[in-house]
């Protein structure tokens, strides 16, 4: 019984650091995915990983800026899937 519950456990963790593979789905379930989680975690590549938004205004306004991202599905080459955000570089004078 005890082997149960930890080969259970372990199945359990494995799935849930597994991330969603966007190859393994349409472009529409990626960009759908995304609308309905809000930030979520996605896995663009052997090891690409990032965390995608909806729309260019999830980042943090002065501080971040949106930039489109684009990766493989199961129906398209390049596929439209949301949003990254990065930090703005900012210039300051002395």
């Amino acid at each position: 019984m005890r082997f149960i519950a930890v080969a259970l456990l372990t199945l359990l963790t494995a799935q849930a650091e597994a991330r969603p593979r966007t190859q393994d789905m349409t472009c529409g379930a990626v960009q759908d995915l995304v609308r309905s989680q809000g930030p979520t975690l996605l896995q663009t590549g052997p090891r690409n990983y990032d965390l995608y938004y909806a729309g260019r205004f999830s980042c943090m306004r002065g501080m971040e800026e949106a930039v489109r991202q684009f990766a493989p599905t199961l129906d398209m080459p390049r596929c439209h899937i949301g949003y990254i955000c990065r930090p703005r570089i900012r210039y300051f004078d002395d």
